[in-house]
């Protein structure tokens, strides 16, 4: 893998970069209105790419179909097909870090409350935490006060971290994710398990072991069927954020957070 020359200082002034990961799904067609709401709430300044499981035929038409969300200045990049999850998210945290910046990471059928991703620009991740994440099911309850909570990263009961939906990753734990054998570290029995391998590996990380949910979540998941999963319906209680305050909250509106 590539790594930057730049020293630490110089990273943490630069730009991230923003990551989209889509597939070819059972039913539904998302992806081309996520990226249109991460244009128009704060990324579209960024470089932005669009990362694609799936076949040659699928990314030709999928270029198609995004034509008229305005994508063209979005990066195409196909990891290869049929790899499920785990192994794109890999490939994708691979290939991010091997840019040298943070990374904001998106699901590919998000709701955006508005200014989400400028204030996701803005919100540092601390220096005891592997990734802030902006959507969360399990861990924080409903109607807590805006604040980083932090958590273990495999979760707080140890059932792992789940709902990988909108991360912001520190070029370092990119590295510390990118170098290590995935396989080795997790032999989970699931190709659509990245959220829970991500969580676990960061555990092993030196000073970056917590994750921290941003509340209030700025994304909500909408999508009526799971792609991970074809044939699993995503109904209101199951893959939902916690805290999401609707579309219309202004991130903008929310205090520093440490």
């Amino acid at each position: 893998m590539t790594r930057t020359t730049e020293s630490p200082s110089d990273i943490s002034s630069l730009e991230p970069t923003i990551a989209v990961l889509t597939c070819d799904r059972p039913r539904g067609f998302y992806v081309g209105e996520t990226i249109q709401q991460i244009d128009k709430e704060g990324g579209k300044a960024l470089t932005r790419r669009l990362y694609v499981d799936g076949t040659t035929k699928f990314v030709d038409s999928l270029k198609s179909r995004l034509t008229p969300f305005a994508a063209n200045s979005w990066e195409i990049v196909r990891l290869g097909e049929n790899l499920g999850s785990t192994e794109a998210m890999r490939r994708l945290i691979v290939h991010s870090a091997a840019m040298g910046r943070d990374l904001l990471f998106f699901e590919d059928d998000l709701l955006l409350c508005r200014n989400a991703v400028s204030r996701i620009i803005a919100q540092r991740v601390p220096e005891d935490t592997g990734i802030v994440t902006f959507f969360d099911m399990k861990e924080v309850p409903p109607g807590t006060a805006p604040g980083l909570y932090r958590t273990p990263a495999e979760g707080k009961q140890g059932s792992g971290f789940w709902g990988a939906q909108c991360l912001k990753f520190p070029l370092e734990t990119l590295i510390h994710l990118a170098n290590k054998n995935w396989e080795e570290e997790g032999r989970i029995g699931s190709k659509m398990a990245s959220d829970i391998l991500i969580g676990r590996i960061l555990t092993k990380h030196p000073t970056r072991k917590n994750l921290a949910v941003h509340i209030p979540n700025l994304v909500e998941h909408i999508g009526h069927a799971s792609a991970c999963f074809p044939g699993l319906t995503l109904t209101p209680r199951w893959r939902r954020a916690t805290n999401f305050l609707g579309r219309d909250f202004d991130a903008l509106s929310l205090m520093e957070m440490s």
